[in-house]
């Protein structure tokens, strides 16, 4: 079992802005949503992560499913924080995004090969292959 599969197991994360993948790298990303970016800020591992007051827990629940996977989608225990991930079709978490921002996740939909996860302001694109190029896409006012 990897890290990220047990972390989803025990529903907690670390609480960032991040990209969280099977192999244990994580993508954080800068807070300039506000201006529709997202740009990385580092690139690190779970197992550097400080989880120290720094845990947040989560519930999730399948949203929907593929032959590629399943895509879970929830939000954090304080309430502000969105989590969507994915799952193969053997259940090993492939990835999973956290973000304020994202909160809370009103759709999801698999395209060809990304999920797209949006909100009322903003949609994610994510590619189910390399979840690292994740892009914000804005949404029609």
């Amino acid at each position: 079992m990897t890290i990220l599969n047990k972390l989803v197991a025990e529903e907690k994360f670390p609480i960032a802005t991040a990209m969280y993948v099977a192999d244990g790298t994580v993508y954080v990303f800068a807070d300039d949503f506000h201006q529709n970016q997202l740009t990385l800020a580092e690139t690190t591992t779970i197992d550097a992560m400080d989880f120290t007051d720094r845990v947040g827990h989560y519930w999730a629940t399948p949203k929907l499913e593929s032959y590629q996977g399943i895509v879970y989608c929830g939000e954090g225990s304080w309430g502000s924080d969105g989590v969507v991930y994915f799952a193969d079709r053997d259940g090993e978490v492939q990835w999973l995004f956290a973000s304020p921002v994202i909160n809370p996740i009103t759709d999801a939909v698999i395209s060809q090969d990304h999920v797209i996860a949006a909100n009322y302001l903003r949609a994610f694109a994510i590619p189910i292959p390399k979840p690292e190029n994740i892009r914000l896409l804005a949404l029609e006012q």
